[in-house]
Order: C-alpha cells, then sequence, then structure tokens
C-alpha cells in the first residue's frame, strides 16, 4: 500500500508540473547559480512503527525549508528540513528530518529534478502525559518540478519520502517513523 501511495503522489506532482501554465514561456530555462532557497507547504502521511506494533498513516500539515548553494546547472547541494504535524485529540504529533540534501536536474534545461540527503530524524508529541521525543539516523528521497514563473522565482510541486530510525522508548523497541509529503514550494535562486 504504501508504494502504490507513493508512486501515485509522484504521478500527480508530475502531473501538476505539466498542467500548470508558466507564466514566463518567452523567457529561457530555469537559471540556477549560486545560492537558493525553497519554502513549501502541503499534506503529509505519517506512521510510528515499532519492533512490536505497525502503525497507521495519519494525515497532517507538512512543510519544507531548504536552503544551499549551487555547484552546476544540475546539482544543487544544501540543508533541507522536511515535517509533519497533526492534532490528534488534543495530543500534538510531529515528525520530521533535517539532512543534507542534493537535489540532481537530469537535463541541463529541464525542470524535473531528484532529491535525496541522510540526517537526523525525530518525532515529538505533547499533550498527553510528559512531552516525548525521539532522535535518530532519517533517511529521505522525492522527486519535484521547477517551473520558472520569473528569472528569480520558479514554483515547484515535489513530493517525498522519509524514514528514519527513533531507538527504544519503554517497552517499545525498534521505533521507527515513515513520512510522505506532498506539496507545492517556492524556489529562488
Amino acid at each position: 500500500m504504501r508504494r502504490g501511495l507513493v508512486g501515485r503522489m509522484c504521478v500527480a506532482v508530475l502531473l501538476a508540473a505539466v498542467v500548470i501554465p508558466s507564466a514566463s514561456a518567452q523567457e529561457p530555462g530555469p537559471r540556477r547559480q549560486g545560492f537558493w532557497f525553497l519554502i513549501g507547504a502541503g499534506y503529509g502521511s505519517a506512521s510510528i512503527d515499532c519492533d512490536q506494533c505497525s502503525g497507521d498513516y495519519k494525515s497532517g500539515l507538512a512543510g519544507t525549508l531548504a536552503l544551499g548553494g549551487t555547484l552546476n546547472q544540475q546539482l544543487l547541494v544544501g540543508v533541507e528540513s522536511d515535517w509533519w504535524t497533526r492534532d490528534d485529540n488534543d495530543v500534538w504529533i510531529s515528525a520530521g528530518i533535517v539532512s543534507a540534501v542534493a537535489y540532481v536536474f537530469p537535463g541541463r534545461e529541464m525542470g524535473l529534478y531528484f532529491k535525496g540527503g541522510a540526517g537526523v530524524a525525530g518525532f515529538h508529541s505533547t499533550g498527553f502525559g510528559p512531552n516525548k521525543d525521539q532522535f535518530g539516523f532519517g533517511l529521505m528521497g522525492g522527486v519535484g518540478y521547477e517551473i520558472p514563473l520569473h528569472r528569480d522565482f520558479s514554483l515547484t510541486p515535489m513530493a517525498s519520502y522519509h524514514w528514519g530510525t527513533l531507538g527504544d522508548e519503554g517497552a517499545f523497541t525498534g521505533l521507527s517513523q515513515s513520512l510522505i509529503q506532498v506539496g507545492v514550494g517556492m524556489y529562488l535562486p
């Protein structure tokens, strides 16, 4: 089920890239150089699992914040923070990852990109007993499409998958999180 959901989300991102018209059809392709910044928001679905349990995916708000530098027209590197949050019966739950990330554009003038990274995954809950914080190693990957609306501004539909280990908590061993995220970002080179 998870693979099917991720596949459908990737198709939705690519379709959005085709359907959303570019306001600057006369301008050249995306300009990638120097410092860059990306901010995005959308929908996320997260699951917390352990050796003794299997969690259900729950929906919530998701966001992305990234910044970095351009190595060339086809490779950007930086730091990215992706998060998901929801209010579940007055218990606030948040999950996310902060990672070193690389954005790879297969074609110099193409807007399609793939991203991947590794870093620190985290989970936080408040409102039910003491606040809980769990941290561990995390991996992320995703796909997106840069639609230039101006020389210095692009709209970016994107989808990503994040996975992280969270260690042990009491009787629960092997805690891990999975996060699927779909959204739209603004890319500023």
